[in-house]
């Protein structure tokens, strides 16, 4: 029985996998800054990567006084997707506030999409780095 319990354990050890296991070296394309090129009609983005696996963006809205700063690391997936912690800072004419979260892009054929985004209306942004 003891020789059973240990095999049982032994292979719950071996098949837990990292939840990294696709975190590969972000293509060389990728860096610099990108510009939203179509979607999210209301507000004007910037993305900018650097190779470090850091970065920044600012979103602003185009109507009224509101304004996004992030500052964020990346991992980037096999699969294309570039996944960023961030701490944003925004404010609007009636306050300031700080958050932190995670929004993922994703990297295809010269394009960056949001694909999960802080603000829901953002999914599905376009970005390019021609601005």
């Amino acid at each position: 029985m003891a020789i059973v319990m240990m095999a049982c354990l032994c292979v719950s050890f071996v098949s837990c996998g990292d939840d990294d296991d696709d975190t590969t070296t972000a293509p060389k394309e990728l860096f610099g800054s990108w510009y939203k090129t179509s979607g999210a009609d209301k507000y004007s983005m910037s993305f900018t990567f650097d190779s470090d696996g850091t970065g920044y963006g600012n979103v602003s809205h185009n109507k009224i006084i509101s304004y996004s700063a992030f500052t964020f690391t990346y991992k980037y997936k096999a699969n294309g997707d570039v996944v960023c912690d961030y701490i944003r800072e925004m404010a609007d004419e009636e306050s300031e506030q700080t958050g932190s979260g995670s929004m993922t892009f994703n990297y295809n054929a010269g394009k960056l999409t949001f694909t999960k985004a802080p603000n829901s209306s953002w999914e599905g942004a376009v970005f390019s780095k021609d601005w």
